[in-house]
């Protein structure tokens, strides 16, 4: 048997049906993150990696021995760009551990390490400006595409895709202090954030060229 983001806790009679003790496909180097959206919290927190696990499955949360992990750096790839990744590495790494399930050795897990991973609200997703750009563009890539990250322009919600991150902005948060052909970009309490993907409500997603074009954004404008 094997499981992949089922969702719920499988109980004990559906566990022991199984020849081989069922297996779980996790996209987490365990013991971290523990959950639902393990992939969305290490992009957030910053993490150099994200990988996938293979465990025997428990009757606790993603608690079980490791069978197989593998890693994969995180660079500046969203979320979306990761799962699907991790899709095809979590395939090949499941097929592995059943070819070699009678040889491994499972590895208890060092359960004082671990860390919760628990699903995103779209609360989850509003941009404070007070807090440094950095922070920010990871939050843009952990939540794609849900909960997704918004701010508000003019009394409207703005969806933002892409951004990068100006170390050297010192503007007071949430001031548009740069205007480029293809980007804007609005101060933080460190740093400034680069935004070159957004949407505005009652508009399509596009380019912060295509955004530009259209909307009379000035240098001064508060966002948020």
């Amino acid at each position: 048997m094997a499981v992949v983001a089922y969702g719920k806790i499988l109980p004990k009679e559906i566990l022991e049906i199984p020849k081989y003790a069922p297996v779980n496909v996790l996209f987490s180097l365990l013991p971290l993150y523990r959950g639902a959206a393990p992939v969305n919290w290490a992009i957030y927190n910053g993490d150099e990696y994200t990988g996938v696990s293979t465990m025997k499955m428990g009757i606790g949360m993603d608690d079980g021995d490791i069978l197989l992990t593998e890693r994969t750096p995180i660079e500046r790839k969203n979320a979306l760009m990761i799962a699907e990744e991790l899709s095809v590495t979590g395939a090949d790494l499941l097929l592995k551990t059943f070819d070699s399930y009678d040889t491994l050795t499972p590895q208890v897990q060092e359960h004082d390490k671990a860390t919760m991973a628990p699903m995103m609200s779209k609360q989850d997703g509003l941009i404070d400006w007070r807090k440094d750009a950095a922070h920010i563009e990871r939050m843009i890539r952990a939540f794609m595409p849900w909960p997704g990250v918004y701010t508000h322009l003019d009394g409207k919600l703005l969806k933002v895709f892409a951004a990068d991150v100006d170390e050297n902005a010192s503007e007071t948060p949430g001031t548009v202090y740069s205007i480029g052909k293809d980007h804007f970009s609005v101060a933080t309490s460190q740093g400034g954030l680069i935004i070159k993907e957004l949407q505005l409500e009652g508009k399509r997603r596009m380019d912060a060229a295509g955004f530009l074009a259209g909307y009379k954004l000035q240098l001064g404008n508060k966002i948020g």
